[in-house]
This record gives structure tokens, C-alpha cells and sequence, in this order.
């Protein structure tokens, strides 16, 4: 595989471990295939995987900022967007033509629709509809 990760250690250099990248391709873990793992239980290579670890980009998730936090969460969310918009469902979000508090809009994979939630009845109403 493209980017592994190869011990140092003599004894551990047949041992591949493969990458884990984020978006950016920064490397954020490793993969250990369960068939090294017998491999790996001993002193010496528990100690290289920790020393290699250590230098991992990794950023405990409550210590992200906002921009980490969305770059990291956005291939996901896209990904879970088109699946819900091929599916045939909508998603439902205020933008900057949501001007009243009962407006929102309804994304499907085809359209924009401008509609107009009552809240005391939950009854929608198109107010108007853009084509993608």
C-alpha cells in the first residue's frame, strides 16, 4: 500500500503498517492488519509502535478548533449529504433568504424549496421553488 509505514528495528522490519491519513493527508493513526499483531505483542516492537505513535498529528477532537473540527468532519458530511439526496430525501437548513423565523429551506438532489413552517399545526407551505 501507498504510504506505509515500515518499522525500523531489524527484527521488526518485515512488519508493514499501514497509514491512516486525514483529508489533508496528514497521518492521523496506524493500521495494524490483526495477522501482525502476534508479531507485535513483544517488548521491543510495543515500544517502536509507541515511539512512532508519538509523532502522529493526531489532535484529541476537544482540542480542535472550529476550522479543524470542520475540516475534518466535511468529506463525512458530504459523503452522508448525497447518499440522504440520492435517496430522495431533503435536508432541511435556514440560509440568508430565511428572513422570518417560520422559513426554511428544503434541499432535494434536484431543487431548492423556500418553505414556510406553521408552528402550531406543523403544516409546510412552498413559497417558492429554485431550480439547481
Amino acid at each position: 500500500m501507498k504510504n506505509n509505514v515500515i518499522l525500523t528495528k531489524p527484527e521488526l522490519a518485515a512488519i508493514r503498517v499501514n497509514p491512516l491519513l486525514d483529508a489533508k493527508h496528514q497521518l492521523k493513526g496506524i493500521i495494524i492488519p490483526i495477522s501482525e499483531k502476534d508479531k507485535l505483542l513483544r517488548p521491543s516492537a510495543a515500544q517502536e509502535i509507541y515511539i512512532c505513535m508519538s509523532k502522529l498529528t493526531y489532535t484529541p477532537i476537544h482540542e480542535c478548533s472550529f476550522d479543524e473540527l470542520r475540516d475534518l468532519s466535511a468529506p463525512v458530511i458530504q459523503k452522508v449529504h448525497q447518499e440522504l439526496l440520492g435517496k430522495g430525501l431533503y435536508l432541511s437548513y435556514r440560509n440568508e433568504q430565511c428572513v422570518t423565523p417560520d422559513l426554511m429551506i428544503h434541499e432535494y438532489q434536484d431543487r431548492l424549496e423556500l418553505v414556510s413552517v406553521d408552528v402550531k399545526n406543523g403544516n409546510i407551505s412552498v413559497k417558492q421553488v429554485y431550480q439547481k
